[in-house]
């Protein structure tokens, strides 16, 4: 149960989840959360473009996509899921090597 003292905690998007885990203070428990974030259901009013084109910044981030959360999943092996999941045209901006070079 809340406290009148306490707010509860809005929830963080996908992009401010991909600042925290690029920060030198990172800790695993950021990343994590990262990895929960891209596997959640769309909400009804998110902006999927803006979605996908997070998605894709993590699958071609030198410093994050090869990092693993505590059950091995990776972020940029994540993030491709994401994207599929999004379906049409998200999908189809994946190379067949799984990255994003046939993004325009």
């Amino acid at each position: 149960m809340t406290k009148p003292s306490e707010t509860p905690s809005l929830p963080v998007s996908l992009k401010e989840l991909r600042e925290r885990v690029r920060a030198p203070e990172a800790e695993r428990e950021d990343l994590d959360a990262l990895l929960v974030e891209m596997t959640r259901p769309v909400r009804p009013d998110e902006d999927l473009r803006a979605r996908a084109d997070v998605l894709h910044r993590l699958i071609e981030d030198p410093v994050l996509r090869g990092l693993r959360g505590r059950d091995m999943r990776r972020v940029d092996e994540t993030a491709v899921c994401a994207l599929v999941v999004l379906g049409e045209p998200y999908a189809s901006e994946l190379s067949a090597e799984g990255d994003s070079s046939t993004r325009h």
